[in-house]
């Protein structure tokens, strides 16, 4: 397979048009967005799943509500991570409470405990398949974005700098990213996107697209209020052994 930079002048070009081996931006999203469906990387995640979010800038002792687990309110969502840019906040999850330490890279933490409510519909990012090699039957355009795939796994499990600089090495994980928020996939829109964990194997991790209306953090201005996705459980200070 060509390697990343030779992918990246494969896929994306400036003619406007497909041809046999690139795609313009805007068909490699698409085409991105049906191949992970074609792949069954459109998966649900259960009722009854257990999920937690670290914070390791709470004080010991400091009262905690469900709200400082949540998503960072608009204002203060200044961080730029490898699927959001600032000023667009998601929730990122952990599969437990070690795995979410482990993200912070730190040794202590409050950690809270999210529980999913009805099935989460998410694209899933942890076991992808094997890029066939150039000898495969499959055609040459599915093994590159199957590829691209990969990248992008590969791209937001890469630790992110804590600060709130912008990132320009962050835009292209943000642009596929915002593309599969918005994209109706057969079953409809995603809730999140769930990869891997590089500081805790057993581990993984998802990136929420949900709002403080949808954790039950708050109510809509008008219309009827819908019910949550997820129920906040409890919080408690963990550290590593």
């Amino acid at each position: 397979m060509p390697d990343r930079k030779a992918r990246a002048e494969i896929f994306f070009h400036h003619n406007g048009r497909d041809d046999q081996d690139s795609f313009t931006p805007a068909s490699l999203l698409s085409r991105i967005a049906q191949a992970s469906e074609a792949l069954g990387l459109i998966v649900e995640l259960p009722a009854g799943l257990s999920l937690w979010r670290a914070r390791t800038d709470l004080p010991k002792g400091q009262r905690v509500v469900a709200s400082d687990f949540g998503p960072p309110p608009l204002k203060l969502a200044l961080q730029s991570n490898r699927m959001n840019p600032a000023g667009i906040p998601m929730l990122y999850l952990a599969s437990s409470a070690t795995t979410a330490l482990k993200e912070t890279r730190t040794k202590q933490a409050k950690v809270g405990l999210w529980r999913s409510i009805r099935p989460i519909r998410i694209l899933d990012l942890r076991h992808l398949p094997p890029v066939p090699g150039i000898f495969a039957e499959e055609p040459r355009k599915q093994a590159l974005t199957l590829s691209f795939l990969h990248d992008f796994a590969n791209d937001i499990m890469k630790p992110v700098a804590r600060n709130n600089e912008v990132h320009i090495d962050y835009l292209p994980s943000q642009v596929v990213t915002e593309f599969m928020r918005d994209y109706e996939f057969s079953d409809g829109a995603l809730d999140g996107v769930a990869y891997g964990s590089t500081v805790h194997q057993p581990g993984w991790n998802v990136a929420l697209f949900l709002g403080p209306i949808d954790l039950g953090l708050a109510t809509p201005g008008w219309g009827v209020t819908p019910s949550p996705a997820f129920a906040f459980k409890k919080a408690t200070w963990t550290t590593s052994a």
